[in-house]
């Protein structure tokens, strides 16, 4: 097939797709771009329209597809459908397509429109890897970055992008606080009681699109309220509380929500037990946890010297858990807890301070301590007070 008119050519390029050669929705995409702009825009125009698309499209075809998808979930409110990403995308990011050919000022957004679509995803890679979206600066400290890498690294959750992606246009300490917000939320509401993530992704969206609308007028508020109300209905207290007793140390399968639970109990445990005013909130902020670099410690040890029978049954419940820095962690081995209390005395975790603060440690201790932690829990997994 041989066609001398570039417009034919774009539409050939199409048709085969069709018939299966297997192009994906980002070179559609930008082929239905070039198509329309070619013989309207400047040659300037359509070889930056060209790199930038080039650019985009260095990444893996799977990878691009879902940062479209992302973006358009951000911008428009829902997710595209399956089968129909590139006409969706099309419509609702790029409408000028739908009366051709296009003006001088329609050519110059639709330009315009592919540069925010790269700095688009530009700053997905960067979420999407954990790695803070703005530059350093001295409005939010380093524990409030680190929480990102929680969220995305340690509890695994991507349905938040689109909304995460709308709430860059926010100032960096909003930005903070609904990363923290959906951190939390996302422990209590999924990883813990197992809810259906749809709702929460319904919310994501359509914030994400009021965030967009209004950025300097938007309330955060809004937010926690959503997130409150998906939370009363589908991990309730009794849910919730009912879940964190079943919760138990795992020698096969990763331990990354279990050191999450402990490492944010510990960030907000000050708040606790100055009364738990308000929203949640970090007081101390100095302490920030490396996951890769922080171990779950069994109190009672997991090889205990002297086997204690009412102990055994609570050796990998929340209650004879705690944090220790691998040193920390290789010292205090399989001692008894005589031999432990110093280290945790001299150690910086609040936790362990409270643990060295008892005179021996019993059944009635740990059972005692799990129901404190899970009282700590429930108020600070909470969106409001």
């Amino acid at each position: 097939m041989i066609t001398d008119s570039k417009a034919e050519a774009y539409r050939l390029f199409r048709v085969l797709n069709d018939r299966g050669t297997g192009l994906t929705e980002g070179e559609l995409l930008r082929a239905q771009l070039l198509e329309a702009l070619d013989g309207v825009a400047t040659p300037v125009e359509m070889q930056s329209v060209e790199d930038t698309w080039d650019t985009i499209l260095a990444e893996p075809p799977d990878v691009v597809e879902q940062q479209l998808r992302s973006i358009y979930a951000s911008r428009i409110g829902k997710r595209p459908g399956k089968t129909t990403l590139l006409d969706e995308f099309l419509a609702g990011c790029f409408p000028e397509l739908a009366s051709l050919p296009l003006s001088a000022g329609d050519v110059a957004g639709v330009v315009a429109k592919v540069k925010k679509l790269h700095e688009e995803i530009h700053l997905l890679v960067k979420l999407q890897g954990g790695e803070w979206p703005f530059s350093s600066s001295t409005k939010v400290t380093a524990w409030d970055r680190s929480r990102l890498g929680l969220l995305i690294n340690e509890l695994k959750h991507t349905n938040c992008m689109p909304l995460l992606l709308a709430a860059t246009q926010l100032a960096e300490k909003d930005f903070a606080d609904v990363v923290q917000m959906l951190e939390r939320f996302m422990f209590r509401y999924k990883v813990i009681s197992d809810a259906h993530i749809g709702a929460a992704t319904s919310v994501y969206h359509e914030q994400a699109v009021a965030i967009r609308k209004a950025p300097a007028a938007y309330k955060i508020a809004n937010l926690r309220k959503k997130l409150q109300a998906l939370l009363d209905k589908s991990a309730n207290d009794a849910v919730f509380k009912s879940r964190l007793q079943g919760m138990m140390y795992e020698r096969e399968l990763t331990n990354k929500p279990l050191k999450y639970l402990l490492i944010t109990l510990e960030s907000y445990l000050r708040w606790y037990r100055d009364g738990a005013k308000g929203a949640p909130r970090c007081l101390d902020k100095m302490v920030v946890f490396d996951p890769s670099a922080t171990t779950v410690e069994h109190v009672y040890p997991e090889k205990a010297s002297a086997a204690d029978a009412s102990l055994d049954p609570l050796l990998d419940t929340l209650g004879n858990l705690t944090l220790l820095g691998s040193t920390d962690n290789d010292a205090a081995g399989n001692k008894p807890f005589a031999k432990k209390k110093a280290i945790f005395e001299k150690s910086l975790v609040g936790l362990n301070q409270e643990i060295a603060k008892n005179a021996a440690w019993t059944a009635a201790v740990v059972e005692a301590r799990q129901t404190d932690l899970e009282q700590v829990a429930l108020k600070v997994f909470r969106m409001t007070p």
